[in-house]
């Protein structure tokens, strides 16, 4: 992409809208991963994206989702974002993903679920995953009913299953194989930049 088609790609994008947001996608975000990345405010996260969708850079991959919204480049913004990374001497960036429901990934992609998410890296209980989530994410307003009704829903999703343990009445619970692929991108989507 030449220098005079990223000052074409410039004025098309409003001068709000700073190459930051197209240059460091590496995966499809929501606005509040976005705000979580940048620091910026969720509103104003959630404005960039829809605007940078608007002007045919992202597209919504679960556009009949009320909340949580996930954007990802077009070729369009394929060809921008590798043009700023030629303007500014950066390797060209890669996209390689696994085969992912980007709409169940949507779908996990609030705060509880995706803290119960996070706090899953081995088999456990309820009340151990709200410790502990408790205790690593100190934002977070979470009580035991909430982890249980969490759980239930990432089970009946197929994301967590039930491990039963002999002589134990209660079960752990740990993330299946499509639950860890979940948990790896939720955790790199939250990597600040």
């Amino acid at each position: 992409m030449a220098n005079t088609e990223i000052q074409t790609i410039k004025v098309r994008l409003p001068a709000h809208l700073n190459y930051d947001v197209i240059r460091d996608f590496k995966q499809p975000i929501t606005a509040s991963q976005l705000s979580r990345q940048t620091g910026m405010a969720v509103k104003s996260c959630n404005y960039i994206l829809t605007n940078l969708a608007e002007l045919g850079f992202l597209r919504c991959l679960n556009p009949k989702a009320r909340r949580s919204r996930l954007f990802w480049l077009t070729y369009l913004g394929q060809e921008c974002q590798a043009g700023v990374h030629k303007h500014f001497q950066l390797p060209r960036p890669s996209y390689s993903f696994p085969k992912i429901n980007w709409k169940l990934y949507g779908e996990v992609c609030y705060s509880h679920r995706t803290v119960v998410i996070k706090t899953l890296a081995r088999p456990m209980q309820p009340s151990e995953i709200k410790r502990m989530a408790l205790r690593n994410f100190k934002d977070i307003r979470m009580s035991a009913n909430n982890v249980r009704d969490v759980i239930r829903f990432l089970k009946g999703k197929g994301i967590v299953v039930e491990v039963r343990q002999k002589k134990k009445k209660y079960p752990l619970y740990e993330l299946s194989k499509e639950g860890q692929l979940l948990r790896r991108f939720v955790l790199e989507a939250d990597v600040r930049k």
